[in-house]
């Protein structure tokens, strides 16, 4: 899948599970069912994107940072054992050189692809959790309220799938990454290691 489309696609998916719990807290609200399932199919997106939009302004940056956390600490001490003195660096000042050789590489680009679509769904279980979390507390006030728990149930349930989804989906991120490593290091060790070293003698430390 085009990286372009799964860029969309983290836009778009946190946009349908906020209307997903929109549509619960209508139903429990006015007994009746939230009428944008009833639009055809584009409509639908268009409101599924702007609901993603606003999320992504709203929480989308800071979420966002959150969902890949430890991936690059990983990669970057599987990258130390090809080149020691990268232990000592930030993962800014390796990064440019370690995605030079994907993009220059057949089979690294297509592990990349693979790579690109399992960080939509790691992106997309952690969105779930916090907009889960979010909705659980709406559901907690629907069942003071209305002594209903169908939201706050659902909600509390999503948030504990979502988590263990994600943290699963995270483990692969790392497995898959450490793959391409493997692949620098069997055949570009030296492009990588004179690359780098290169790059960090610039760098203070």
């Amino acid at each position: 899948m085009e990286y372009a489309v799964l860029r969309s696609m983290r836009t778009l998916a946190p946009g349908l599970i906020i209307l997903a719990y929109c549509d619960i807290l209508w139903h429990l609200t006015y007994g009746k069912s939230f009428s944008f399932w009833a639009l055809d199919t584009a409509k639908l997106l268009l409101f599924g994107y702007i609901a993603g939009g606003v999320y992504g302004i709203l929480l989308g940056e800071s979420v966002s940072a959150r969902t890949f956390r430890g991936v690059d600490t990983a990669v970057k001490e599987r990258l130390a054992r090809i080149v020691p003195s990268i232990g000592a660096k930030q993962w800014k000042d390796v990064a440019p050189h370690f995605y030079a050789l994907i993009d220059k590489d057949k089979s690294l680009g297509v592990k990349a692809q693979g790579i690109y679509f399992n960080g939509f769904v790691a992106t997309t279980a952690h969105n779930c959790v916090w907009i889960s979390m979010i909705a659980a507390l709406v559901g907690a006030w629907v069942l003071l309220a209305r002594s209903n728990c169908l939201m706050f149930s659902i909600a509390s349930a999503a948030v504990g799938v979502s988590y263990i989804a994600w943290r699963l989906v995270i483990r692969k991120h790392i497995r898959l990454s450490e793959a391409q490593v493997n692949v620098i290091e069997q055949r570009y060790r030296e492009e990588f290691t004179a690359a780098v070293e290169g790059r960090l003698k610039s760098v203070p430390s």
